[in-house]
């Protein structure tokens, strides 16, 4: 694998999940998913993606993003912030990890099994981030983005957050929530994150707790499918359980 900044596509891949909420998947050949939500003072992006993804969302936003507001600052959420060109914000926590080098000091790649998604994912990540970042502000548990509440759910990361909008229940759960398995790097049944990512699996299981108790109608995140159906609660409390004891 190379060190160039990654392609991306001509045209942005972009679906609709919610009024004024949209999905841009970025990266490959591991998808990574940011959100554009619409609001009184324009687009606001919800992560970033990766470097080089700045073109993408850009035009699947119109052209202009009013602000960038991180779930996090691992490279595959923070990496396209520069290139778009707006004041960047996150939650205190992540203040120092978002202002700081790549990787941060809890990842450890050595907790995956598989060889080759070890090594491929620890060179992907290197040309995914783009560098420290110059953060313009802060959200804390109860501010509001573009009509979304923004939760506090640290585990995954210190500072890590995700949105909430009542009035449909939609969830944006960013990676406090994984859909797939790292270990063969595929689509799975909604699980904790995996620990070689986390800065607290424990902390993690439990903002997942926290997260039932908003009752979300539908569940967003950063990597694979989103979690919908019935019985979300209970798909929820199995990710909080995944690998437990």
């Amino acid at each position: 694998m190379s060190d160039q900044t990654p392609s991306t596509p001509t045209t942005p891949d972009v679906r609709d999940v919610a009024p004024g909420v949209r999905q841009v998947a970025v990266g490959h050949p591991f998808l990574s998913y940011m959100y554009l939500l619409d609001s009184d003072e324009g687009v606001i992006a919800f992560d970033a993606g990766i470097r080089g993804s700045g073109p993408d969302i850009l035009a699947a936003a119109g052209g202009t993003i009013a602000k960038v507001v991180l779930s996090h600052a691992h490279a595959d959420h923070r990496g396209g912030a520069p290139e778009l060109d707006a004041p960047i914000f996150c939650h205190p926590d992540e203040v120092p990890d978002a202002q700081g080098e790549w990787p941060q000091s809890y990842l450890d790649f050595g907790l995956i099994e598989n060889e080759l998604v070890r090594d491929g994912i620890q060179q992907l990540n290197r040309q995914w981030d783009s560098g420290p970042l110059e953060i313009a502000g802060t959200v804390v548990e109860g501010d509001e983005v573009a009509g979304l509440r923004v939760i506090h759910v640290p585990g995954h990361a210190p500072g890590e957050i995700a949105l909430f909008r009542a009035a449909d229940g939609l969830l944006i759960a960013g990676d406090a929530i994984y859909t797939q398995d790292l270990e063969i790097a595929q689509p799975a049944p909604a699980r904790v994150p995996h620990p070689s990512t986390n800065w607290s699996t424990d902390q993690a299981r439990a903002s997942i707790r926290k997260l039932i108790t908003y009752n979300p109608t539908s569940v967003w995140t950063s990597h694979a499918d989103a979690v919908t159906g019935d019985d979300i609660a209970a798909q929820l409390e199995a990710a909080a359980a995944f690998g437990e004891g």
